[in-house]
């Protein structure tokens, strides 16, 4: 009896610890442009970025993005950029990034606000994760009203089907084991847009956190200000940078 009690609970210590492990193996790597490099002890997970359309729906990165960074109190990064928007001579995106570490994980907080008059298609704060890792896993997209939504990752491209759904959700779960997955919150509930980019020949899965999305173009002005702030945990996330 006492022998089998001691082999369950030795069973339970590895799975804390395989867990632990997993965990604590993940790291953010700030770039010089604001992206985040998401790693873990498998490798790339996927990257964090801000990006957008113009007015023809022509796309523009972080990539692109001309930016300084400095370090902050507690271990954090503080980066400050402008984003160019394709074909419009001078416009540009301007945004605040701050990345802090937290017991719950590591917080990142962005405020976005054009650099001047600018129509845009679409804005928005995207997770992207290579389709050769996570084709066949799944994700948990979590809201505080609604149940939750598991939604699968196919191992091939379907033509017909690349917008794999949209959601109203404050919280995406990445992989199915809850104990090992990584969470990311959003401070409120977004119709977050989940697509398979191997239709444009990018192999990577997007789960698009949406600030603008208008067909027909939306005006902004200085005055239009966006603030989004993600928590990415659990908590013991190094972070390393410029």
């Amino acid at each position: 009896m006492r022998r089998g009690l001691a082999v369950v609970l030795l069973v339970l210590l590895l799975v804390v610890v395989s867990a632990a492990c997993a965990q604590d193996g993940r790291s953010v790597v700030v770039r010089g442009n604001g992206q985040l490099l998401i790693r873990d002890a498998e490798g790339d997970f996927g990257t964090l970025e801000i990006n957008l359309h113009n007015s023809n729906w022509q796309y523009a990165s972080q990539t692109e993005a001309t930016a300084t960074s400095e370090d902050t109190v507690g271990g954090g990064k503080r980066v400050a950029g402008t984003i160019p928007v394709p074909q419009v001579v001078g416009a540009a995106l301007s945004f605040l990034e701050t990345i802090t570490p937290t017991e719950d994980g590591l917080k990142i907080a962005y405020e976005l606000q054009p650099a001047g008059p600018l129509v845009l298609n679409g804005l928005q704060i995207s997770l992207l994760l290579p389709a050769e890792r996570f084709g066949g896993e799944h994700l948990v997209l979590k809201g505080a009203e609604v149940a939750d939504r598991r939604i699968a990752l196919p191992r091939t491209l379907d033509p017909n089907a690349w917008q794999l759904g949209t959601v109203q959700a404050n919280a995406v779960q990445i992989g199915a084991d809850e104990a090992t997955a990584l969470m990311a919150k959003i401070d409120k509930t977004y119709g977050l847009i989940l697509h398979d980019l191997r239709q444009w020949e990018r192999e990577e899965f997007e789960i698009r956190l949406p600030l603008v999305q208008e067909d027909q173009g939306k005006m902004l002005s200085t005055t239009d200000r966006f603030s989004v702030e993600i928590t990415l945990g659990p908590g013991g996330i190094s972070v390393t940078g410029p």
